[in-house]
């Protein structure tokens, strides 16, 4: 789930930033290994005279595909839409990792509430679009879904602003819940589930974020 097609705008019709945009400030030592195995992987697929990407996100085979393919199963689920087409090749990791998915949402008796919502923080000047909201034991939570071999600090930022961002526009509907953060694997679609609670540090680190990120694009004016 992405952001709306014209972006993020507060009420006087200015373009705000998302959630995402703002954490690129942050280093990101995973992606540059990946990036650096993404291109051995294409120089080889070149010597080998196989197809060779031609830029740095496609994949060399279906294994990218595969934890994409599941995370968009488990989007349809919640939405309750139609399931995307699976090539055989990928039906069984995939059928897999969505199993998973349905046994987690079953064993902690999750009740959807609402999906895919994007808002706008009016206080911050940010926006972002929220996976799912739910109830679990009576209480209303927050689900963000990602697409990654692991958990990154940046990821639990997301969550404290998307928090922040539900609590500031929902006032007598406040989060009461933990937060969960539900990880597919990019290559073998592995499910896993992260649940957090306070978030109160991530969130201070997000606001520091969207400091340097509001400066920087005023610094920028300048160079």
């Amino acid at each position: 789930m992405g952001r709306p097609s014209a972006g993020y705008r507060n009420k006087a019709g200015d373009k705000l930033p998302g959630v995402t945009t703002i954490c690129g400030v942050l280093a990101k030592p995973a992606l540059i290994q990946w990036a650096y195995k993404q291109g051995r992987e294409h120089e080889l697929a070149h010597h080998q005279g196989k197809p060779s990407p031609a830029h740095l996100y496609d994949s060399v085979d279906k294994a990218a595909e595969i934890g994409t393919l599941a995370h968009e199963c488990c989007e349809a689920i919640i939405r309750g839409t139609p399931m995307p087409q699976i090539p055989p090749d990928c039906q069984e990791k995939v059928e897999r990792a969505v199993n998973e998915f349905r046994t987690w949402t079953e064993q902690s008796r999750v009740k959807i509430v609402e999906t895919e919502v994007s808002l706008v923080s009016e206080q911050y000047q940010f926006g972002g679009t929220l996976d799912f909201i739910c109830e679990i034991g009576g209480k209303l939570c927050l689900g963000d879904f990602k697409t990654s071999g692991g958990v990154y600090p940046e990821m639990l930022l997301q969550l404290a602003a998307y928090q922040q961002l539900w609590n500031e526009k929902n006032p007598g509907r406040q989060l009461s819940g933990d937060c969960y953060l539900l990880r597919m694997s990019k290559e073998s679609a592995d499910f896993a589930w992260h649940k957090y609670g306070d978030l109160t540090e991530e969130w201070v680190a997000f606001g520091h974020l969207l400091r340097v990120y509001t400066l920087m694009k005023t610094i920028g004016k300048r160079a």
